[in-house]
C-alpha cells in the first residue's frame, strides 16, 4: 500500500548538510510529472522479493538549498527497511516582504498561507519575524512492500521495483535500483522524454496508443476527465520481459532518467 501523509510542523531539526543528490525525491512513487507506465511488473521470470536486501538498506540525510527571493533549507531522510522505503522531507521557507509582494501565486487567508500558482487548496501556517515570514512544511512518504509495490531480482546488484496505485491499478511504473562497486545506490527509470527510443531498444515490448486510452475513458464526470488527463500526459508499454532482457536493455543505455543517487558519505546508519 502507497501512504501519503502530510503534517504541519514546527520543530526545525539539526541536521547537517550532506552531499546526497536527489535530482527528484524518490518520486519513486510520488512524482505528479508524466511517466511511462507497463501492463504489469517486470521481469515476469523472477519472483518478488519479500524484502529490500540488506546491501540496499539504511538511512540517509541531506540539506540546503536556495532559490528565487525566498531561501530554504530542505532535511531529507530517506530509509530503505527490509519492508518499506520512506522519504521525510522538511522544507524550510524563509519570504521576504519584499517576495511576497512580488510573487501573486501567494495568498493569506484565515491565518494560512497559500501558493495559488500550484493549485494548491491546502494551507500553512506562518510565523512573522521583522519583515520576513517562516514557513516550515514537513512531508512524510512510505511505500510497503505489497501487492501494489513489488521488488524483483535482476542480479546481485540489480533490482526493479514496480508500482501501482488505487487510481490507476493497472498499469505499473518500473524502476531500476542498482548498487555501485562503490556502494553508491542509483535509482533510474523509463524515460518519457525518450519514449521512442527507449521502445526501441525493449523485446517484448509495444507502445500502446495513449490516444485511444484517452477516447475510451473520457465519459464527462469529473473522475473520468482527470483520467483522461492520465492518459495525455503519460506513455505506456504492454511488455512481457525477462530478466536477461532487461539487462541487456539497462547495459544498452535503459533506464535514461536517474531519479535519485544515494552515497555513501551519507549514509548514517
Amino acid at each position: 500500500m502507497i501512504n501519503l501523509i502530510k503534517i504541519g510542523s514546527w520543530l526545525r531539526p539539526k541536521v547537517n548538510n550532506g552531499l546526497l543528490i536527489l535530482v527528484a525525491l524518490f518520486s519513486i512513487i510520488f512524482s505528479s510529472c508524466g511517466g511511462v507506465y507497463f501492463t504489469q511488473p517486470q521481469p515476469v521470470d523472477k519472483a518478488n522479493l519479500k524484502k529490500f536486501p540488506g546491501k540496499i538498506q539504511g538511512m540517509w540525510v541531506n540539506g540546503g538549498g536556495k532559490y528565487g527571493g525566498a531561501y530554504f533549507e530542505k532535511f531529507d531522510t530517506i530509509i530503505v527497511s527490509k519492508k518499506f522505503y520512506q522519504e521525510s522531507n522538511t522544507s524550510e521557507y524563509y519570504l521576504s516582504r519584499e517576495y511576497i509582494d512580488s510573487d501573486s501565486g501567494l495568498v493569506i487567508r484565515n491565518g494560512l498561507i497559500y501558493d495559488m500558482s500550484e493549485d494548491s487548496t491546502e494551507g500553512y501556517p506562518f510565523i512573522i519575524r521583522s519583515d520576513s515570514m517562516f514557513v516550515q512544511i514537513h512531508d512524510v512518504k512510505r511505500v510497503d512492500l505489497d501487492d501494489s509495490a513489488v521488488l524483483r531480482r535482476l542480479t546481485k546488484n540489480r533490482f526493479i521495483l514496480s508500482y501501482t496505485n488505487s487510481d490507476h491499478e493497472e498499469w505499473w511504473n518500473l524502476y531500476l535500483i542498482e548498487r555501485m562497486k562503490d556502494g553508491t545506490i542509483v535509482c533510474r527509470e523509463v524515460s518519457r522524454k525518450h519514449f521512442e527510443h527507449e521502445l526501441g531498444l525493449l523485446s517484448n515490448a509495444t507502445g500502446i496508443d495513449s490516444t485511444q486510452l484517452r477516447w475510451q475513458n473520457i465519459q464527462g464526470s469529473e473522475f473520468e476527465l482527470q483520467d483522461n488527463k492520465f492518459y495525455k500526459e503519460n506513455r505506456f508499454i504492454k511488455a512481457d520481459i525477462n530478466a536477461a532482457a532487461l539487462n541487456e536493455f539497462i547495459d544498452m543505455g535503459g533506464f535514461m532518467d536517474t531519479i535519485m543517487i544515494l552515497k555513501p558519505e551519507n549514509r548514517i546508519e
